[in-house]
């Protein structure tokens, strides 16, 4: 999700919900000269329209957001007073951190369909994106005020996007109250998204308890038990966790992320065995999965097989280039005695990251080690100037 993938792109149920009405809302399509299409164009035009609005939503759907952004342009220039178009729009924006041409366009879609409970759900979705806390609420209130109780779905997804903007803002009394009310219109739904945003903030315990009432709900759900064990891995619940990996591997055989995530936790248990067995079968299964790689290298390391660490390591970073496994890697290297390696791996890293304070602190102690006094010196003096003051600051529960 991955940090990457902890921005959630509801695009499909919102074409579900708008199919019916975007294409005729706010404004009929502009024709050559400004003017009005014929009736007789009318249909082929909305034919080109629904083709080019499905393409944006598969492509933001797959990550392509500059893609899914040409087909919203192209949207916009057929159907220019489209307030949905542009409130889908400014949500591509902020997906690709142009924030300020995500706020335009959320303006745009609140002057041109400000009572529409669809454009606003989705200009709220698209602030929130943007870091626009205060606007985000503002936009999810007005949503939920103007909303029917019959849409469900709808209403339960705007009840927790609010509670998403008020956790990260550290309001647990409001989120809670939302996660709540969304638990109330939809339980399912309302337990399932509280449990993930329970998980971004690092409150385990309470994504367990979410987990457990969904899992009552639907028992046959292997999703579910996955995420379940990787919380209760997380909290060194090992039988718990391999309990609910065999869950999940039961009622899918074939899930590759619970034999990958079982596999971790067999490592833990020194089941070396068990552990390789689970993450080739995984990588079997999901042969470009970047992190199964990582996960299998500190297996392999861990159980002192360095040649078969490495070359995961160096798999892993074919399939996807990333700070974290050069961090790993340049661990093992100074471990194992290679110097030389770690401190190449810790300079790849800080390609990646210039102020990371520990990066620098882990080489500036390899290179005293191989004699380096000065290039530790300054590494030692970097990691000094970029050491974040840790303050306390109490979790967040709701």
């Amino acid at each position: 999700m991955s940090k990457a993938l902890k921005v959630r792109v509801a695009l499909s149920l919102l074409a579900v919900l708008s199919s019916g009405f975007c294409f005729s809302v706010d404004a009929k399509p502009v024709g050559k000269g400004g003017k009005s299409a014929k009736p007789a164009g009318e249909s082929q035009q909305s034919e080109k329209v629904g083709e080019l609005f499905g393409r944006a939503n598969r492509r933001a759907m797959a990550g392509d957001h500059a893609g899914a952004l040409k087909d919203f342009d192209e949207l916009l220039r057929i159907y220019p007073n489209n307030s949905l178009f542009f409130a889908e729009r400014a949500h591509i924006h902020a997906l690709l951190h142009q924030r300020e041409q995500a706020l335009n366009d959320c303006r745009k879609a609140e002057e041109l369909g400000g009572k529409s409970v669809l454009v606003l759900g989705r200009v709220a979705q698209a602030r929130s994106c943007a870091r626009d806390n205060e606007g985000a609420i503002v936009a999810y209130t007005r949503a939920i005020d103007q909303a029917s109780p019959q849409t469900k779905a709808f209403l339960g997804r705007l009840y927790t996007g609010r509670g998403d903007v008020y956790a990260r803002l550290r309001n647990s009394k409001a989120a809670a109250a939302d996660f709540a009310k969304a638990i109330e219109i939809s339980p399912q739904f309302g337990y399932r998204e509280r449990a993930r945003a329970r998980t971004d903030a690092r409150n385990w315990q309470g994504a367990i308890e979410d987990l457990t009432e969904c899992i009552k709900l639907s028992p046959d759900d292997a999703e579910l038990f996955r995420e379940r064990g990787t919380a209760r891995f997380v909290l060194k619940d090992s039988v718990g966790a391999i309990d609910d990996f065999d869950r999940a591997i039961q009622i899918k055989p074939d899930y590759a992320c619970a034999l990958a995530r079982r596999a971790d936790v067999r490592v833990r248990l020194k089941d070396k065995a068990g552990a390789m067995k689970d993450f080739d079968r995984a990588i079997a299964l999901e042969p470009d999965n970047a992190i199964t790689y990582v996960g299998r290298a500190i297996g392999r390391a861990e159980f002192d097989d360095r040649k078969g660490a490495l070359e995961d390591f160096e798999k892993s970073l074919q399939i996807y280039e990333n700070s974290s496994v050069y961090l790993c890697r340049a661990e093992y290297k100074a471990k194992w005695g290679d110097l030389k390696g770690a401190i190449a791996d810790y300079t790849k890293v800080l390609e990646y990251r210039p102020k990371d304070a520990n990066a620098f602190k882990e080489r500036g102690q390899v290179r005293l080690r191989v004699g380096d006094l000065a290039g530790a010196q300054s590494d030692l003096a970097n990691a000094a100037k970029y050491a974040i003051k840790e303050t306390f600051e109490p979790p967040l529960v709701f």
